[in-house]
């Protein structure tokens, strides 16, 4: 099928984009005090929990919620799901596989879900090094 080739390598851009994403995401997050003022990491012009800081969160609460945990969590759900389909088509070369299969084929089938697992990890090690690297600048 043709647009089996395009998800495919839209699915390979959101994993390559992954950490990047996650990380901008969470440094949202991440305050410092300079001069007294504790300014925002990723816009020094933003004031922590002031009114602006407060307007942003509504694009940034949505993007930690759907994106750095909900992709992880939906592609485990959607891969379990379809795990029988993906081994049988995977044994035919059927477009199924063709399309989800990256996320499985470099992987034996005792760690399929391994993909899943190193997600996770990438976010779980940004949220630790985010929040534990706040300090003092001025």
């Amino acid at each position: 099928k043709p647009i089996t080739p395009v998800i495919r390598a839209a699915s390979s851009l959101v994993l390559f984009a992954y950490s990047l994403v996650s990380q901008t995401t969470l440094n949202f997050f991440r305050c410092v005090n300079i001069h007294d003022k504790q300014l925002n990491v990723f816009d020094g012009n933003i004031e922590c929990h002031s009114a602006e800081w407060t307007g942003w969160l509504a694009l940034y609460v949505p993007l930690i919620v759907l994106f750095v945990v909900g992709f992880p969590v939906g592609l485990f759900l959607f891969l379990r799901h379809h795990w029988a389909l993906i081994q049988e088509e995977k044994e035919n070369g059927r477009s199924f596989f063709l399309l989800w299969g990256m996320f499985l084929e470099q992987y034996q089938p005792s760690a399929r879900f391994w993909e899943v697992f190193i997600l996770g990890r990438r976010s779980a090690l940004l949220a630790l090094m985010l929040i534990s690297n706040t300090r003092r600048v001025v």
